[in-house]
């Protein structure tokens, strides 16, 4: 017999990568946590980020049509909880939490220094699903600062990953 379930049940059954999200638009920068993005397609290459109606993040990729996607690890999980407990609507989370970044090479977002992976990302579409707004980007540049291994949430856990047990 099926066990009932919720969104947030079926949602945490998806080990998904910890990032950070950043943005800029009109002199204004912000960078939100975000756990639903995914890889979508090599050819052309593409990554989809799902971001909340009410996130300051959104309102600024929807304006520049563009975003950094910053892959951390274990070492960022308090950043990415302070940055995700908090609206860019009142503070300048990236100042509030001292968060050194660079600029983009191909885009206005700031890329985080402690990354260990970032891409600069081109919005191609947006997909309006209900609280989220599902963004296609095209990937324009990819920065490696580093080869820590990467934060996950499961189930609403988070876990950092390991060993190595075998090639793609």
């Amino acid at each position: 017999m099926p066990k009932e379930f919720t969104g947030k049940k079926v949602m945490g059954a998806f080990a998904s990568p910890v990032v950070l999200v950043t943005a800029s638009y009109n002199g204004k920068s912000n960078i939100t946590t975000v756990s639903m993005v995914a890889g979508i397609s090599f050819s052309p290459l593409l990554v989809c980020a799902s971001l909340s109606h009410r996130s300051f993040t959104r309102n600024l990729v929807d304006e520049s049509r563009e975003f950094a996607i910053n892959f951390i690890s274990h070492q960022q999980l308090e950043l990415a909880k302070k940055v995700g407990a908090t609206s860019g609507h009142n503070i300048d989370k990236l100042k509030e939490f001292n968060v050194v970044s660079i600029p983009g090479k191909r885009i206005s977002c700031p890329i985080i220094k402690v990354a260990h992976t970032a891409l600069e990302c081109i919005v191609k579409d947006v997909i309006n699903l209900g609280k989220h707004n599902l963004y296609i980007a095209e990937v324009v540049t990819y920065h490696e600062f580093g080869t820590d291994s990467p934060l996950y949430l499961y189930h609403g856990y988070y876990y950092s990953s390991g060993e190595k047990i075998a090639a793609y």
